[in-house]
């Protein structure tokens, strides 16, 4: 059996908690949870059957057929977290003050070590591999799809262009080609997208501060103005006998409607590299139960706006509105 351990240091606010599901603690389960979804998300060259047998034997499974023991094991040791609340929604602060809510929180610059024993037999440096990627493209806990839950393996290159990225998960998977054309119906990697460094701060929650200067508040914005549930479509009304507004569900960004959900195919971690803070998008496959696609296709405009930090400013007197509501 062999052994890795990461120094791993938080960059972005993470949502993890204990057994309790109240108290902010890294558990094993999540990192383990993240692994597996990137390990698969990096696999789009196989077939449904062939990922869902390679993932089992590496990760463990359940049922008659897959029911099989993982061959690696992760522990987190030596925590040094700093508690704290933060919103995982700060955008709010500037279009809806009164929906800012904020949760418990492991903050920035927290420390632990990542420990993972392999069994023999598997491949050491994929699954060395595989946490890098896994702290280039993903995060740990809670609302790591739009930022939150970022962290750095301390020593580690994240100096990195499109292609560098490329290369070490070629190091998970020898198959991997990012322009390929999978037919899994699955959300597997089909692009990778770097922003523009700049961002100068992590989150804010002060009213009327600079936006496009905090990393979290530009992802949320650029995420509630492009989603599917917040883009208008105009409607024929024949009780009205006008055209009236209504909001238009999409596919492509993501959404959640009573018992429905879909993730959004769009991940957005957070990198920082010399004191700057900057964005990292993976496109996912958009793959829809039963294959239906509907709603408009916002996911351009959101990377675009994620990669030139540009949106609308909220004047102040619209959010005085808001409050006074």
């Amino acid at each position: 059996m062999e052994r890795l351990v990461f120094k791993c240091e938080t960059i972005t606010p993470m949502f993890c908690y204990g057994a309790d599901g109240k108290n902010p603690k890294i558990r094993p389960a999540s990192i383990k949870g993240a692994l597996r979804f990137w390990w698969r998300a990096l696999h789009g060259d196989l077939d449904i059957n062939a990922l869902h047998q390679r993932e089992a034997d590496l990760f463990g499974g359940s049922g008659e057929k897959d029911a099989r023991k993982s061959k690696i094991g992760i522990r987190v040791d030596n925590e040094r977290c700093y508690p704290g609340r933060v919103s995982p929604v700060p955008h709010r602060i500037d279009t809806d003050p009164k929906k800012c809510f904020q949760k418990k929180a492991i903050m920035p610059n927290s420390t632990f070590d990542l420990i993972i024993t392999i069994n023999q037999g598997v491949d050491i440096n994929r699954i060395s591999n595989l946490v890098y990627v896994l702290s280039i493209l993903g995060g740990i806990g809670n609302r790591s799809r739009r930022g939150f839950g970022a962290f750095k393996i301390k020593g580690k290159n994240y100096n990195l262009e499109r292609d560098d990225i490329i290369n070490v998960i070629r190091g998970i998977n020898d198959n991997f080609n990012i322009n390929g054309n999978s037919i899994i119906e699955y959300p597997y990697l089909k692009d990778i997208i770097i922003g523009q460094e700049g961002c100068k701060h992590i989150i804010s929650e002060e009213k009327y501060c600079k936006k496009n200067e905090y990393i979290l508040n530009v992802i949320g914005y650029s995420s509630h103005k492009n989603n599917g549930e917040n883009l208008v479509k105009e409607k024929y009304d024949k009780k009205k006998k006008r055209k009236i507004s209504v909001k238009e569900e999409s596919v492509y960004m993501g959404f959640t409607k009573g018992s429905k959900r879909l993730s959004s195919p769009i991940y957005v971690s957070v990198l920082e590299k010399n004191g700057n803070y900057y964005p990292i998008v993976s496109k996912l496959n958009v793959a829809p139960d039963g294959n239906r696609f509907f709603g408009k296709n916002a996911t351009k405009e959101f990377i675009e706006d994620i990669q030139n930090r540009e949106y609308e400013s909220v004047q102040k007197k619209d959010i005085e509105e808001l409050i006074n509501e």
